[in-house]
């Protein structure tokens, strides 16, 4: 399989190239070995070895190099794995990693992006932030996000595209999709940038995300997402309209950062009784339903808990603040780590067994 994907990445052609792209990608749904292999990294290997992946003579770096057809699927698998480093996919040369990102931020930054969806860049934004989400919460420390941070696309760039109304079903022309995945919708990507720089910017970069009115951008995103949730739960059409249920929980974990920016950010997201209902709809039963049913990135049993944390995370602020005392750990840290929900107080996380999802 890896010598016959080696050999249609190398035909240089249109058609061969996309063929192969589409059949990694499935094979990437299916099978974390698969993922793990493109990558390089030994079958047998623990997840907390430091490991350098995504080397020269492997499939993912064969991908990378054939711009705009980035293999994000196998990021977002090597972090359901476990491997929770993006020097699986980068290696550990900080000299390969700026190259690989800065490739991956070029055509994220297309000015064009600005009037229309272009999906090689949809496609790109969606790669870089799937790479740049295995530091998040990952277990072994780099530098990758010093390097990544500069990269990312201006908060100015990130509100342009987020704006840009998502196109009917019907509008999108199937033609111009093939480089991105029918599990991911067009705003996934540009919604894990958002959040990846409130992760890693600190204080600053959330003043300057609430500023520029994203966080509202945000909730019209996770309304519209709600209404065009899972059109074909059982194939993973999602007719490339908005947000997958990956771009979801990005969008509810951005918004929950968002928070800390200040009081009228807080007011304009939480004591809003729409917003609120947005929020209490992600986790109704039709909707944690449908997630079960999704068969791509962000669905199933790890899916429905994953949304349900988030969610959770994210109406817990205030009352997490609330206790944000001498002694006790900060309202930001706490939310994020779960640290406060998960010693017993009402409220805490649920799990899947709770739910009976």
């Amino acid at each position: 399989m890896h010598v016959a994907i080696y050999y249609c990445l190398h035909q240089r052609t249109e058609f061969a190239l996309s063929a192969a792209i589409q059949l990694v990608l499935r094979c990437c749904i299916r099978s974390g070995y698969f993922c793990s292999m493109l990558c390089g990294l030994p079958n047998s290997l623990p997840v907390s070895t430091i490991v350098s992946g995504g080397e020269d003579d492997n499939c993912f770096r064969d991908i990378l190099s054939f711009m705009p057809h980035p293999c994000h699927n196998c990021t977002i698998f090597l972090k359901s794995a476990g491997r929770m480093s993006a020097s699986f996919v980068l290696t550990t040369s900080p000299k390969k990693q700026l190259s690989r990102l800065s490739v991956l931020a070029h055509f994220s930054s297309d000015d064009r992006m600005a009037t229309s969806f272009q999906s090689h860049n949809a496609s790109a934004m969606l790669a870089l932030a799937s790479v740049l989400s295995l530091e998040n919460g990952g277990h072994v420390e780099s530098s990758i996000s010093e390097t990544a941070i500069p990269l990312i696309p201006w908060i100015t760039t990130i509100y342009d595209n987020l704006k840009i109304p998502s196109p009917d079903k019907n509008e999108v022309n199937t033609n111009q999709i093939g480089v991105l995945s029918c599990w991911h919708g067009l705003k996934d990507g540009c919604v894990g940038l958002v959040e990846t720089r409130l992760k890693w910017g600190g204080p600053l970069a959330v003043q300057q995300v609430c500023a520029s009115g994203i966080p509202q951008l945000l909730m019209d995103l996770l309304a519209n997402a709600l209404q065009n949730s899972f059109p074909e739960v059982t194939d993973g059409m999602n007719k490339h309209i908005g947000l997958s249920p990956v771009g979801v929980i990005w969008t509810v974990s951005a918004i929950c950062h968002c928070l800390s920016g200040g009081a009228l950010t807080f007011c304009q997201i939480l004591v809003v009784i729409e917003h609120v209902k947005i929020i209490a709809d992600l986790i109704s039963d039709v909707h944690l339903k449908n997630l079960k049913c999704w068969v791509g990135p962000g669905g199933g049993k790890d899916g429905v808990r994953g949304l349900i944390n988030a969610v959770i995370d994210l109406l817990a602020f205030p009352f997490v603040a609330l206790q944000n005392v001498p002694g006790l750990p900060s309202a930001t840290a706490s939310v994020n780590s779960g640290f406060l929900l998960n010693m017993g107080l009402p409220g805490g996380k649920i799990s899947l067994e709770d739910r009976g999802h």
